[in-house]
Order: C-alpha cells, then structure tokens, then sequence
C-alpha cells in the first residue's frame, strides 16, 4: 500500500514537470541564482533571495545535476519538491494508520495530499522550494507527538528536522512558540535550541561578513500580492478595466503586516487555555491568520496549512483545497500563463471573466481562513470555559492571575480592532484610486 501510494505521488508529479519544459516565474530565478553561487557570489548582492543561506546549495547542486544528466534545469529543480511531497504521503498515511484510523480513511486522507491540486501545482508546476518544508513540519510534529520509550532520541530529531525547514524558508518560525508553549516544560530549552540551530549556523557567516546586505534582503521582503484580500482589489482593477496592477501601495501592505503579527500575538496568549492534545489544531492558526489579514500571499504559501490539517482529518482543509486550488489556476492563467500551461496552449484565457472568477476565488478564500480560526478558537477556548482541561498550561493559573491574563487579551483585542478600522479605511482609500 504505501509503495502504490509513493509511486502515485511520484507520477501526478513527475509526468507534468518532464512535458511542461519551461523555465519561468521562480525557476527561471533559480537558476541565475545557482549560477551565481557556483562562482562564489553573495547571493543576497542580486536583491532575489531573502531567505536564510541554506536553500542556495540546493540551486547550485541543480545547476550540477542538470549539467551532468544533461536533464533540464526546469525538471532537475522542481526534484527536491517532488520527493518531498513523496515523503509527506508516506508520513500522513503512517501518522493516520498509528493514530487509531482505519486502513481505508488512513489511504484516503493520504491520497488527499497525493492527488491534492495545491501541493501538485506546487511542487511540478511552480517549482518553488517551498514545497519542501511540508514534510520536515509534519515529521517534527509526528516526532513531538509520539510517546515512545525512544522519545529522548525522536524529540532532538523533530527538533532538528523542524530547523531545517527554518533553514530553508522562516515561515515555520511562527510555529515554534506553538510546540514550546503545547510542549513539556522540561523539553522547551532543547527543543528551541536545535530548532534554531540550523539556521543561525548557516546565517553566521553572512552576519560576520556581509551583516548590512543580508539583514536588508532577509527581513525586508514583504512577498506580492497574489492572493488574499489585497489580491480582490488587485482583480478588480482588471475586471473593471481591464489593467493589471504588479505593485500595490507599500503602507496598507505594512499595515497589513501589522495587522497580522497583532492578531499571531493574541492568538498565542490563547494557546495556554488549548488542550496539550490540540497542538496540532494550534498549528493551523498561524498560516489560516496569516492567509486572512495579510495582503501579500504568494502561491507556494498556500501549502502551508494542508499536511497537519489533513493529518486530523479536518473536513475543511477539502474545501480549502477546492478554492485554493482554483484562485491558483485563475492567478496563472492571468499572470503567469507560462507556469501553467508551459510550452502548451493556455488552459483558460487571459481575459476579465476568469479575473472576475480570480476575484471571487480569493474572496471565498479569506472568508474561509477566517472563519476556520474562528471555528478552531470558538471550540478550543469555549470548552475550556465550560470544563477547564487539566492539562492546560492555564489551568495552573491562580484566580488572579487568570483574571489579569484575560483583561491582557482583552485590552489587546481592543487595540487590534481600533488598528483593523484603520488598516481597512487606508484600503478603501487605496481602492478608490485603483478603481475609479
């Protein structure tokens, strides 16, 4: 079974990346990049790569590869993302199969991801390397959620492997106050520890040498505004007339930055009244947040929240890749036909009614990251209200110290929404001009 179920994985993924034979959008850029780092440049020099310095060695091995196979360099990079995906089918159906789920629904919630449009669109299409941390998150929370005699052995793995997708792309450092506040007290300082490791280590010589540079492109990158709520108003321009926008206005994209950070830090004075068994519920919060709030949303982030989700066998995350996977097509189709089609004819038409489709497609999408956040909230904090769980980290908290934990949230709260009226009053603003 679990041979049939890689070998499926491999193909839906393999087939398109051989016949698309383009390279375009993130692979073009790749492969300048390995280029680049073969001659001993500094990468962080070409203002394209904002993430820590792991992920390079991976362009120059696919410069090597495609040289010496005489394979394409279009094909040989989109490897990595592909058999990463392989390895995340296996892990679901292993996760599922020990989490009590019957052969059947194991093999079906796995082929949920094998099949699954976002993470094929992903990995053999768009070729970016974000298709890769998928697999290293879900064994970290595998490995933090199994309770064996070998646990003092699984849990520095799952640490390690959890950096390493840190290394590559500082998406799941948001994740990491999730594990260390779920987690064992005693566990916590190693866990933080090999988690950053793996990043500091390859980030060190870059701090020493090349500490300006660096830090500009690392923590300056604010994404594109591809899908989200900033990409409605992007769509509507185009709809209306027929004139596409690539840039957006820079302060209601930091606003919205803002805006998303405020709302992560709330959510995380909440985890303390989440179950310690609800960590993975707990993970899917911060990407579903960030989806919402934040205006630059680039396609290879719409992976984020589908491993765990399916892994619980949340019905939503079937929805989520219903519309996720549409606005992504739509998006291609519009901006980045070559990602799509390759060297065949277009799939759908560049015109106002697939924009007009583009449009819904992303409102669909941020009403339905919210309201699974809310959902997930709504249950996790009114069943603590009704029965305090004992394993909460907030069931430890004295009466006043509960109190004035709540009214911290709640003055929180408070300042967030008066910030939200105001992030919203700048894009009506923004709106208005673009639209009229």
């Amino acid at each position: 079974m679990s041979l049939a179920l890689l070998a499926l994985t491999l193909v839906v993924r393999l087939i398109p990346a051989w016949l698309l034979m383009t390279e375009a959008a993130d692979v073009e850029g790749y492969h300048d990049l390995g280029w680049s780092v073969l001659q001993g440049d500094n990468v962080y020099a070409h203002r394209v790569f904002p993430w820590s310095p792991y992920s390079q060695f991976l362009l120059a091995w696919a410069v090597r590869v495609a040289d010496a196979s005489g394979w394409r360099f279009d094909f040989v990079v989109k490897l990595p993302s592909i058999l990463a995906d392989a390895g995340t089918s296996l892990l679901l159906f292993s996760f599922l199969s020990r989490r009590g789920a019957t052969l059947s629904k194991a093999l079906l919630w796995s082929l949920a991801w094998a099949l699954n449009p976002v993470a094929i669109l992903g990995s053999a299409f768009h070729g970016n390397m974000m298709e890769i941390l998928p697999v290293l998150i879900l064994a970290a929370y595998y490995g933090f959620e199994t309770e064996s005699r070998d646990r003092d052995l699984i849990l520095p793995l799952s640490a390690l492997l959890f950096g390493l997708a840190i290394a590559l792309r500082p998406y799941p450092i948001l994740l990491l106050p999730v594990f260390l506040i779920l987690g064992r007290a005693r566990e916590r300082l190693l866990f933080t520890l090999l988690a950053l490791f793996p990043a500091s280590l390859s980030s060190l010589p870059y701090l020493v040498h090349a500490r300006h540079i660096f830090l500009r492109e690392t923590l300056g990158y604010q994404g594109l505004t591809d899908f989200g709520w900033g990409a409605v108003i992007r769509a509507l321009s185009y709809v209306l007339h027929g004139r596409k926008i690539f840039s957006f206005d820079v302060q209601v994209v930091s606003m919205s930055q803002r805006l998303f950070l405020g709302a992560y830090a709330l959510f995380l004075l909440t985890v303390p009244f989440f179950k310690t068994s609800s960590l993975g519920r707990a993970l899917l919060i911060p990407p579903l947040l960030f989806f919402a709030l934040y205006m630059n949303v680039s396609a290879q982030y719409l992976i984020w929240v589908l491993p765990v989700a399916l892994v619980l066998r949340e019905r939503l995350s079937l929805l989520y890749t219903v519309v996720a996977a549409a606005a992504m097509v739509f998006f291609y189709s519009i901006y980045q036909s070559e990602v799509l089609n390759g060297r065949f004819p277009p799939l759908l038409p560049d015109n106002r009614t697939v924009a007009l489709a583009y449009t819904l497609a992303n409102v669909v999408f941020v009403v339905l990251c919210g309201a699974w956040t809310y959902r997930i909230l709504k249950e996790e904090l009114g069943s603590w209200l009704r029965r305090p769980a004992p394993t909460s980290l907030a069931a430890r908290f004295g009466p006043k110290l509960r109190r004035a934990y709540v009214s911290l949230i709640l003055l929180g709260s408070g300042c967030w929404i008066v910030y939200l009226v105001r992030t919203l009053e700048r894009a009506r603003k923004v709106a208005l001009v673009l639209l009229s």
